[in-house]
């Protein structure tokens, strides 16, 4: 027996849940069930992994309707991971804005923010292009939401610019998908499956699609919304962001290049190049950022970087373990990516929530202030750049070592960039580091609200609640370093999930 049929139960628990979350009187119980929803995706989520050892693919029909008619859900290795990761992210983000009482303050975040989740589930577990689209408009509407909600008075204007970016991308995602129907009848990704190389209009359709998807996950030069949006809101909304709509636009790209591309190299060397300047970019930009989250924003986009190149360096060769290996690298950067910048934005959304601002000239000395939070942010800050022990030397090796693999220029040219871009963000996160922990001690703060500056009194410190989700992140970058030969066989196996793709059609097929 597989959990096949239970797989619609991503979708639907969240959604019934953020209905009954409504309703629900007491703040206790609103917060026990907000924090116990992403919780059961996540132990599901393992129990997908462990049934992926026997069952490669398991996929369903959602109401037993006749596929082309129903919803069509499939789970291989790598979206089992990407549930777990996704989920635990959600819960960080729970956690933080509990401690900070934003649930309490805006009765409809935790609603808001369950919507979101069940966006990112389908979308992670869809079969479907069409169906992708709709995932990801159920994403973004409860987004929108918490964008208008939460965060300082620019995401006025910062959510007009997100609602027509991503309105403009999900109309260029869903042309590319109509083209599609109209020159195969068919949107289905197990149908599509190798078709983009022999039928030219599926491959310029498909390029449609995934030029939008670029657009959502923050690749240059169509990167700079990012920065400017995601600051502009709360840190809990911030790490919400950071972990779920860039990596369902990198989720669903990985997809679709390994399923229906099936790593055709044409364009290789605009892609790579591209992918390089999104990887210098992302980490010298910090450098201009005058604000903690405005310059963790920066080293996201790096992340993309990061993490796409290494459907590069996959497709640059054509054995089979090779490619496992880099696609395995890719998905570990990913989840490292996701723990990291988790950590550090739910941090210093702690720092803002107590001192009243984030900007270099309002902070000062908060090293020998805040140890805690400084030790906290430090950690992150090693793990970004790539320092043992924690789990971002290890992503950055593995990168690099597919592309001494991969060899020629392609893989000289990706190390250099490699080497280059750690560089840039060592230089931003001093720069971060000398403008918030490193000084003299802080003589004056304006707290949240206030109209003036108050003098900073010898008992006002961060609430160690608050630091807590940054803690507990980072304690996972950590386990990730010292545990990395179960999660280098969970990623490798994840890679090999998306090139055995015979599994995952016959599994859609024939369910």
């Amino acid at each position: 027996m597989t959990l096949a049929p239970l797989l619609p139960l991503w979708v639907a628990i969240p959604l019934v849940t953020a209905v009954l979350m409504v309703f629900a009187q007491p703040l206790a119980l609103r917060r026990v069930i907000y924090l116990a929803v992403p919780s059961l995706s996540v132990i599901g989520a393992f129990v997908l992994l462990y049934q992926h050892r026997n069952h490669a693919v398991i996929a369903e029909q959602v109401g037993g309707f006749a596929r082309g008619i129903g919803i069509s859900f499939a789970s291989d290795a790598f979206s089992a991971l990407m549930l777990a990761a996704t989920g635990i992210l959600i819960i960080a983000s729970a956690w933080f804005a509990i401690s900070i009482g934003e649930d309490e303050h805006n009765r409809f975040f935790p609603t808001l923010t369950l919507v979101l989740m069940a966006g990112v589930n389908g979308a992670i577990l869809t079969a479907d292009l069409f169906n992708l689209f709709v995932w990801i408009e159920v994403m973004l509407m409860p987004s929108y939401a918490l964008l208008a909600i939460t965060g300082t008075w620019r995401r006025i204007g910062v959510d007009r610019m997100f609602v027509v970016v991503n309105l403009l991308t999900s109309s260029v995602f869903l042309l590319g998908v109509i083209y599609i129907y109209g020159a195969v009848g068919e949107v289905n990704i197990a149908v599509l499956a190798g078709s983009a190389a022999n039928e030219p209009q599926v491959g310029i359709a498909i390029t449609v699609c995934l030029i939008a998807l670029c657009v959502k996950a923050g690749v240059v030069p169509v990167h700079g919304w990012l920065p400017r949006a995601y600051p502009a809101t709360s840190a809990a909304v911030m790490g919400l962001f950071s972990g779920l709509h860039t990596k369902v636009a990198i989720y669903a790209i990985y997809r679709i290049v390994s399923t229906i591309f099936i790593f055709d190299t044409r364009g290789q060397w605009i892609i790579v190049v591209v992918l390089c300047f999104t990887m210098l970019v992302g980490s010298f930009g910090s450098l201009g950022e005058q604000r903690i989250r405005g310059s963790l924003a920066f080293q996201m986009v790096c992340g993309v970087g990061y993490i796409l190149i290494a459907l590069a360096l996959a497709a640059n060769t054509s054995d089979i373990e090779a490619r496992a290996v880099a696609l395995g690298a890719g998905i570990f950067y990913l989840i490292h990516h996701m723990l990291t910048m988790g950590s550090l934005i739910l941090t210093s959304g702690a720092i803002e929530e107590t001192y009243g601002s984030g900007r270099f000239d309002r902070l000062d000395g908060l090293q020998r202030r805040e140890p805690l939070a400084a030790g906290i942010m430090a950690g992150g800050m090693l793990s970004l750049v790539g320092f043992p022990p924690f789990s971002g030397v290890l992503a950055k090796v593995g990168i690099a070592q597919s592309a001494a693999t991969a060899g020629g220029a392609l893989g000289w040219t990706v190390i250099a960039v490699i080497i280059i871009s750690s560089l840039g963000s060592l230089l931003s996160m001093m720069y971060l580091w000398k403008g918030v922990f490193w000084g003299p001690q802080m003589a004056m703060y304006r707290p949240i609200g206030a109209e003036k500056f108050q003098p900073v009194e010898d008992d006002l410190v961060i609430n160690k609640k608050q630091l807590l989700p940054g803690a507990f992140l980072l304690l996972l970058s950590l386990a990730a370093f010292f545990g990395a030969g179960w999660l280098v066989d969970q990623t490798t196996r994840a890679g090999f999930s998306l090139l055995d793709i015979s599994d995952y059609m016959w599994a859609v097929l024939h369910v």
